[in-house]
């Protein structure tokens, strides 16, 4: 009931945004997207839109209404380089993976990282700091951070809350010509604990599917187009209903940054991880506090007794109102009795469990359902510890879990260069405390304790032979560590810090030579840091005419 209140008011305020404002584009012309609100993405919905931009860098980007810049961040990853315009009606309009800023907000910017020190920046500004006007250009468009292809990503934010808010919601068109579908339904059994996926059926349109007796939850698999089939989007609604009673809904007007990462619960994980389907659950696991649920009777579970039939109506709309459904019927077969599998962790509660030389402790919170969570110690391997199997891979996480190793060897070079390494995803970190390596992760798997005495490696992208680099516009760098990576670098010439930007995705760090003086002869160095304190430092001296 509490959850249904929430969206309900949550609905009822975003209906009155709508009404009050009148956003302009946040580009030129037509916004063509080539993602949606909520789309799946790993491990998080997609919190805006990404607005095309034809392939092409440098597009104006326009402040959507009168306000001031809050934020500047300029990250290596993520959303790159980013701007927060906060507006006077409780909203906040944001815009990502920029290539550049106007004069005003680059020199703000470029001055802050310069007194820092440091090219990653996020600071909050003053209302009086920045000031905009509908219409201003503030920024160009690009390919920054996590970035896969030029693009605008454009949010709309609730100022209070930082909730994010569907774009369509609150009066940006976007021209939606296509009806979604449901590609396949997919049954599963609840008998235990846990959901278990028993079989999908391809639009089983007038069929009868036979069901365990039980608790039975539906899935279904689909996906969305808006002006071309070049780029799929995120369903909007999907709604269930038994016997023509809604007992579940879905729909993506406005989520928590705190609760992005439950798509892992939303999704059948297990599917996703073991055969790379997006399945999307029509039922509630316990642990999943997304604010996209505006109705769950019963959790969207059905109980379905021997020889009973239920009439199964599955809907998805899209935002225009283009919409799909599928109608058909399950029918309860011979009750079976089954031993209900062991668990030894609870989604809501603090775990702890151990093994040989380690333990490890799942915090409340932390896994979406109850389970038989994995942790052993494999000792025929024997480096600087055990190898432990942490979790499954068919184990999503909401929370880090903190796992503590006891190594078996210090080596010669010291903690200070011991690290925790999962087989599959490199480095996770950690810190020597206590006679342990302690590390945090929110993923599953093979973890050993493993040690990083290799300084990073520094290559020299555009710097002539004769290192005269009067003709160069920028100072390039490949950048990259192949253990614990790169936590930081710093450039100087005659000792003065120079900014670099660092595009992680590239392992590239680029230094635009009209944004400083280097006439005549300069030392120049460059030092990089990994993860675990081995340092790189590049010199030479640069000359410019």
């Amino acid at each position: 009931m509490m959850r249904t209140l929430l969206f309900y008011f949550t609905f009822i305020f975003i209906g009155s945004i709508h009404a009050q404002f009148n956003f302009r584009s946040p580009i030129d012309g037509e916004i063509k997207i080539a993602a949606n609100f909520g789309e799946l993405r790993a491990n998080h919905f997609h919190s805006g839109i990404d607005i095309r931009t034809d392939g092409e860098e440098g597009w104006k980007v326009y402040a959507v209404e009168d306000g001031f810049v809050s934020r500047i961040l300029t990250s290596k990853k993520g959303y790159g380089n980013a701007l927060y315009i906060t507006h006077p009606n409780g909203l906040t309009s944001v815009y990502a993976h920029l290539s550049a800023y106007n004069d005003i907000i680059k020199n703000f910017a470029s001055a802050c990282q310069t007194a820092h020190e440091d090219f990653e920046l996020d600071t909050i500004l003053l209302p009086a700091a920045i000031p905009v006007k509908k219409g201003d250009v503030v920024a160009f468009s690009g390919n920054t951070g996590g970035s896969s292809g030029p693009h605008l990503h454009f949010e709309i934010r609730d100022t209070k809350t930082e909730f994010v808010i569907n774009p369509e919601n609150v009066g940006f068109e976007i021209k939606d010509i296509y009806t979604p579908r449901i590609f396949s339904v997919a049954i599963f059994s609840l008998q235990g604990y846990q959901s278990k996926y028993v079989q999908t059926i391809p639009i089983p349109n007038g069929k009868t599917i036979p069901v365990t007796p039980g608790r039975v939850g539906i899935g279904m698999s689909g996906i969305d187009y808006y002006s071309d089939y070049q780029f799929n989007a995120g369903l909007y609604n999907t709604q269930l209903f038994k016997n023509d009673t809604l007992i579940f809904e879905k729909r993506m007007d406005t989520f928590s940054f705190d609760h992005w990462r439950c798509i892992n619960a939303h999704l059948d994980y297990e599917v996703l991880q073991t055969k790379s389907i997006n399945i999307e659950k029509c039922f509630h696991d316990d642990g999943d506090l997304t604010e996209i649920y505006p109705r769950l009777l019963n959790q969207g579970i059905i109980n379905i007794k021997p020889g009973q039939t239920i009439q199964i109506r599955l809907v998805t709309k899209d935002h225009a109102g283009n919409q799909m459904q599928v109608a058909f019927a399950l029918r309860g077969t011979v009750a079976v009795k089954k031993a209900l599998p062991k668990y030894n962790a609870l989604p809501l509660q603090i775990n702890n469990l151990t093994a040989r030389k380690a333990t490890l402790t799942i915090p409340a919170g932390a896994i979406y359902d109850t389970c038989m969570f994995s942790f052993y110690a494999d000792t025929t391997y024997r480096n600087y510890s055990y190898k432990y199997v942490v979790g499954a891979r068919t184990i999503p996480l909401q929370k880090e879990i903190e796992l503590k190793i006891l190594p078996i060897t210090i080596p010669k070079s010291g903690t200070e260069k011991l690290y925790v390494k999962s087989l599959t995803m490199g480095s996770v970190g950690g810190k020597f405390t206590d006679g342990y390596m302690v590390a945090r992760t929110k993923t599953c798997g093979v973890f050993v304790i493993d040690v990083d005495t290799n300084a990073p490696i520094i290559t020299p992208i555009n710097i002539p032979y004769s290192k005269n680099i009067s003709a160069n516009t920028t100072l390039k760098f490949r950048i990259y560590d192949t253990q614990t990576g790169v936590k930081s670098f710093k450039a100087t010439a005659n000792g003065k810090y120079i900014l670099f930007s660092y595009d992680l995705k590239y392992n590239l760090i680029t230094c635009n030579l009209n944004d400083v003086d280097l006439s005549g002869n300069n030392d120049f160095e460059l030092t990089v840091t990994d993860g675990c304190g081995n340092i790189k430092r590049y010199k030479t001296v640069l000359t410019k005419n």
